[in-house]
């Protein structure tokens, strides 16, 4: 499905053995052209199904980037050449904020003690994921939260003040 960059979905599957011997099984996380890992994952990534077990696995989508991903998962049975493949297809999407009527204003010059100089703006959201927009100057809990931190000498320590 469609998916945020930068958050993860987890479908959960069934594997089970209808066979009358146990299974040895591994899922080997496919790398593309240039070494990466896949978008996707599966955990756990090997096990042994006794006859008439079922095992519940993880299948994860994670996309990089605002593009559709397709893949194939493929399970490798010990002592059999024949390997199970599970179809993966997922879309990454990013959020993005429009400014209207545009991204630059001009506002002129104030005098002291005037009633000042406005310009109105819209923030439009043209993705199907909702946004949440806010000032941290105004935002109260984000501004104690940064003097919780500040105060903190753990947080001095490693450079992040």
């Amino acid at each position: 499905g469609r998916l945020i960059v930068g958050r993860k979905k987890r479908v959960t599957i069934e594997l089970q053995n209808t066979k009358a011997v146990p299974v040895e099984w591994a899922y080997v996380e496919p790398k593309d052209k240039y070494g990466r890992e896949s978008v996707f994952d599966l955990v756990p990534a090997t096990g042994i199904l006794q006859p008439g077990e079922r095992k519940l696995l993880t299948v994860s989508f994670a996309p990089i980037g605002a593009q559709t991903f397709s893949g194939i998962l493929q399970i490798r049975m010990r002592d059999n050449q024949r390997r199970k493949s599970i179809n993966v297809l997922g879309r990454g999407d990013v959020l993005r904020l429009e400014v209207r009527p545009s991204n630059s204003y001009q506002l002129g010059p104030v005098m002291p003690n005037s009633e000042g100089c406005s310009e109105e703006f819209w923030l439009v959201n043209p993705t199907d994921y909702p946004i949440e927009v806010f000032s941290t100057e105004f935002d109260q809990k984000y501004l104690a939260e940064e003097r919780a931190l500040a105060d903190y000498d753990g947080w001095k320590q490693r450079g992040m003040a």
